[in-house]
């Protein structure tokens, strides 16, 4: 306990000089200039660590601690010194210390009462991380002795416990800026920093599964051939696994359990993950790609009452958390009715938009983030502060919009400025193509137009919905097409975890195909699944990975698995090989035109008309009969009786959707001047453009697009 430390440095009691000669007596074997602590007041305009004339100031709020300890480490690990902070107003503890430098090794400790029952976890023997450290000396070591136990521990973790780092953010990111990409025209892609590149052979070893990958061409040319226009990462802030997994010889693969908001993940860093994270962002800006970053500001790796005491429990645990409510499953689900939560939050993002120039953020359970007395509040502080502020404002907020709490589903009820995960797009396309299910041709529409139902909130023009069929939580692509059943028994959780309900089909046996026949019609069933998801009005999310064909083995909650069943695969065969370029084609046609992807939803009749299989417009009655399964959708600039005056039209494309189990032939509505041509077909991987006129034959469970014929080019 250091309440009496003999190395502790209170301002006011002990001078400089004197402490100096004290420390100097303890470590009289050490050639280490030891630092020292200044006697003027600091200025505590800022939380973390900021350089000020005489040195480094440190400021940490813990307002119900007793005493608080600012302890500094040598790069051993082992302390060097240890200082009693001043009680500043606010509940801040703040110091000056001089004779440091960049790169110093720190962390806190404090003193007071020990209750868990009330959230109160003040002990010495525990060292803290400073919640606003920007960077940490290593991962954390999971281990008991962090563990928040009914009474106090009685030996010091901080051998256990990553030291805070002071860090110097300057960076030269020789005049490279963000793509700024506008929404309509934005394809994220959703990959872990790790899994994407670790079997890259063409990597340099240092640098597979680190933040460097991304500044190899080999990946950037793969998502840049691809279309991608932003890589959505999930969770780089420092991270822990659970005790419980850490006993299975499992981790936390996907880092949604943040130990900081403000410091990279150290295991995807070489040497420097400030530096590399800065690296990174600058390599695929250069390439015209965005970085997107999926964040956990809902809760902590500090878990419930019985769980890690690791930075926020032993300072102001009290305040950050909400203590008798859990909105995530997680426990300690942060609390940003709180000002200084919701402080700590706001920092955070400018932090890292500022810091490391990402581009925007996609929320997990952003429901608990509006809450305000345990409910979701549109208008809640949160919202506001973030809507009006000049910086955040201005970049890409995506919500995965529920949690678990009382009235957590919250899907289109998010501010006006964000962009929302659409699960009900995910399900119903899941529903339509399934081939053993009836198909909802209303429902189907109203997703494939942008679901304006939820998602044309405040009536903007163009759609907010976040369109996907597959996320990282959930079966990827090539096992939604080839397992019926979750397989989730290497999680150590006895199949328990993980989604049951995943309208998935394996089209006649788990795994791997049986048989040629099979292998096509999953072939098929993702090509239908990509094409609609890509054809669709707002914007598109691809699950990486799946482009390439990428199998979990069934499981799908591959949160804990750091090994194959995460990693991608990069030895394509010819059929992963011809898969990829279907992706890429298809993206280039939603490219290709607004009509594919930026439809005036105040204008959508004027641009999108419906027609059955026999050339004639959709009625009432034709949307609401089961007995429909087949429909037209004729897309062009606006113009007026687009049957009789396409050929006016600078663009058009007629999509045919046939999603019964026979083959239909369709009368097209109208055949313009020029002509049509084939430009998509789901039932091959590539399609060799070819004419059509009046009718052409849709086979069962397929998509065709055509378009405006081209004009042959000269030679």
């Amino acid at each position: 306990m250091r309440t009496n430390s003999n190395i502790g440095f209170k301002r006011i009691l002990v001078q400089p000089t004197e402490f100096a000669f004290m420390i100097n007596k303890i470590h009289q074997t050490r050639e280490t200039v030891m630092p020292q602590a200044l006697a003027q007041t600091p200025d505590v305009e800022f939380l973390g660590v900021v350089k000020v004339e005489q040195g480094f100031q440190f400021t940490v709020l813990a307002p119900q601690a007793d005493s608080v300890f600012l302890c500094l480490f040598e790069k051993n690990h082992q302390e060097l010194a240890d200082f009693k902070m001043e009680k500043m107003p606010m509940g801040r503890w703040s110091i000056v210390i001089e004779g440091i430098d960049y790169g110093q090794y720190y962390g806190y400790r404090t003193n007071g009462e020990y209750n868990p029952e009330v959230g109160k976890y003040f002990n010495t023997n525990y060292l803290l991380i400073d919640p606003r450290a920007q960077a940490l000396s290593n991962p954390l070591i999971t281990h008991q002795r962090q563990l928040g136990e009914a009474t106090p521990i009685d030996r010091d973790n901080q051998s256990l416990i990553p030291k805070s780092v002071v860090v110097d953010q300057s960076f030269d990111w020789q005049g490279v800026t963000a793509p700024n990409h506008a929404w309509d025209e934005t394809i994220l892609y959703e990959v872990h920093v790790k899994g994407f590149s670790y079997l890259r052979s063409d990597l340099p070893i240092s640098h597979r599964g680190k933040y460097l990958a991304f500044t190899h061409q080999p990946l950037i040319d793969h998502l840049v051939e691809l279309g991608i226009t932003a890589v959505q990462l999930l969770p780089c802030f420092a991270s822990a696994t659970e005790q419980r997994l850490d006993g299975l010889g499992l981790r936390n693969y996907w880092g949604y359990n943040p130990i900081n908001f403000f410091a990279p993940e150290p295991r995807f860093a070489t040497e420097d993950a400030n530096l590399e994270f800065k690296q990174m962002v600058q390599s695929l800006h250069k390439n015209n790609i965005e970085v997107i970053m999926d964040v956990v500001y809902n809760h902590s790796a500090e878990s419930s009452k019985h769980g890690s005491v690791l930075s926020h429990k032993g300072l102001d645990g009290p305040l950050a958390y909400y203590l008798d409510q859990d909105f995530t499953g997680c426990g300690n689900s942060f609390n940003l009715t709180n000002f200084t939560t919701l402080q700590l939050v706001l920092d955070s993002m400018r932090h890292w938009v500022t810091t490391f120039h990402v581009d925007g953020f996609r929320f997990d359970l952003a429901a608990t983030l509006g809450r305000e007395n345990a409910t979701f509040n549109h208008y809640s502080a949160f919202f506001k502060c973030v809507e009006q502020d000049p910086i955040l404002s201005k970049i890409k907020l995506i919500a995965e919009p529920w949690d678990i709490g009382y009235g957590g589903y919250q899907v289109g009820n998010f501010p006006a400025i964000w962009y929302e995960c659409n699960d009900k797009f995910r399900d119903q396309m899941r529903h339509f193509w399934h081939p053993q299910e009836h198909c909802n041709l209303a429902e189907f529409a109203l997703r494939l137009m942008g679901s304006t139902d939820c998602l044309a909130k405040q009536s903007p023009k163009y759609s907010q919905s976040i369109n996907y069929i597959c996320y990282h939580d959930g079966f990827c692509l090539e096992d939604f097409v080839s397992y019926n059943d979750k397989h989730n028994h290497i999680n150590g959780e006895e199949n328990r975890d993980g989604h049951g309900h995943n309208i998935s089909y394996n089209h006649g046996a788990e795994g791997k195909a049986m048989s040629h026949e099979m292998f096509l019609a999953r072939q098929k069933h993702k090509r239908n699944l990509m094409a609609t998801l890509l054809l669709s009005q707002g914007v598109v999310h691809l699950l990486g990975g799946d482009e390439i064909g990428r199998t979990q083995n069934g499981n799908n909650n591959a949160y804990c698995q750091d090994n194959h069943i995460n990693w991608f695969n990069w030895d394509l065969d010819e059929s992963r090989e011809q898969f990829l370029s279907f992706m890429q084609s298809t993206i280039k046609l939603r490219q290709s035109s607004e009509l594919l992807r930026k439809i005036d939803l105040t204008n959508q009749n004027d641009v999108s008309h419906w027609y059955r299989f026999d050339g004639y417009a959709m009625t009432t009655e034709n949307w609401e009969s089961k007995k429909q399964t087949c429909l037209q959708l004729l897309l062009s600039n606006k113009i007026e009786n687009p049957v009789i005056n396409l050929h006016l039209s600078e663009q058009y494309f007629l999509i045919l959707i046939n999603a019964s189990q026979t083959d239909k032939e369709a009368t097209l509505p109208c055949t313009p001047q020029a002509g049509w041509e084939v430009c998509l077909d789901t039932n091959f991987d590539k399609v060799e453009p070819k004419e059509v006129t009046g009718e052409i034959m849709v086979t069962e469970h397929s998509l065709i697009v055509l378009k405006r014929k081209q004009p042959l080019q000269s030679l």
